[in-house]
């Protein structure tokens, strides 16, 4: 997921019929990427690891999943990672 904005930004991720998780990021400056299979946070090539507060890493599952910002966001691009058994 890359998030681009500036500042203090706060994402809550609630799939459909469960409860929803909330990340704390500071300091944004022009994007950030969360990268949930890594489990890293970074700009370009800099970890951003201790810029970003809360529960986990998102996790996209099957079904209807609300994103929603709170801050000065642009956009937010989910960069999907298909795989298939």
């Amino acid at each position: 997921m890359k998030i681009y904005g500036s500042g203090l930004i706060r994402l809550v991720v609630q799939p459909e019929g469960e409860g929803a998780s909330l990340w704390t990021i500071s300091e944004v400056d022009e994007c950030i990427e969360i990268d949930s299979e890594l489990m890293n946070c970074f700009k370009d090539t800099t970890l951003k690891n201790d810029t970003v507060t809360g529960d986990g890493f998102p996790m996209l599952k099957p079904g209807t999943t609300t994103i929603a910002c709170a801050g000065n966001v642009q956009r937010i691009e989910v960069i999907p990672r298909w795989q298939c058994l």
